[in-house]
């Protein structure tokens, strides 16, 4: 699933996802998901920033910033090798036969719509501002070691997190259905891509 030249820091951020989700029942198939997830949308927002791309900045009435627009999208959505273009592969190969595959409009819709919406939680179980803590967090700690060397251009890396969280997905497949899989990672994904530190 890796294309090579993400192969080698792929990988390691894989079995690094896999370190911070295990607890003494295992692994939690639920946060390696969310992290996966969670990065791929933080690398999209990341890039833009890096690039200086522009975005159309929605204000919520709690004084809360989120970040809209082409730019975005385009890595999330529309690239060749964006977020969907991932998540599009690993339901082609592990949703059942005949499945149709979600409607990615009505995930997009149920993302921007909790834009705003302080009752708002991802997968209807996790607040946002805390998954995004999470991610930042986690991003830091692995950026100098996994993610620098792997991307000398802003745009790799969302590249690189979608090649990651196509890995998870398969991986999070002997727990839990594609179809579950392909509309709990996009959400976390667009919802996260939004964001940034003056969303929390």
């Amino acid at each position: 699933m890796f294309k090579w030249k993400y192969k080698k820091y792929g990988l390691k951020i894989i079995d690094w996802l896999k370190s911070v989700s295990t607890g003494p029942e295992g692994i939690s198939i639920d946060k390696m998901l969310l992290c996966a997830s969670g990065l791929a949308g933080y690398a999209c927002r990341q890039a833009v920033k890096e690039n200086r791309e522009p975005v159309m900045v929605v204000a919520t009435k709690n004084n809360k910033n989120f970040y809209m627009g082409d730019a975005v999208n385009r890595y999330v959505l529309e690239d060749k090798y964006s977020v969907l273009s991932a998540c599009n592969a690993f339901f082609e190969n592990y949703a059942k036969v005949g499945e149709d595959i979600p409607d990615v409009t009505e995930i997009v819709k149920k993302a921007v719509l909790g834009i705003g919406d302080e009752s708002y939680r991802l997968w209807g179980l996790y607040e946002p501002d805390n998954i995004y803590c999470s991610v930042r967090k986690y991003w830091n700690e692995i950026y100098g070691e996994m993610i620098a060397p792997c991307c000398k251009k802003a745009e790799e890396m969302p590249v690189l997190f979608a090649t990651v969280l196509q890995n998870i997905m398969a991986i999070s497949s002997q727990a839990a259905p594609a179809r579950e899989l392909y509309c709990d990672a996009l959400e976390c994904v667009i919802f996260i891509s939004k964001m940034d530190d003056d969303s929390i």
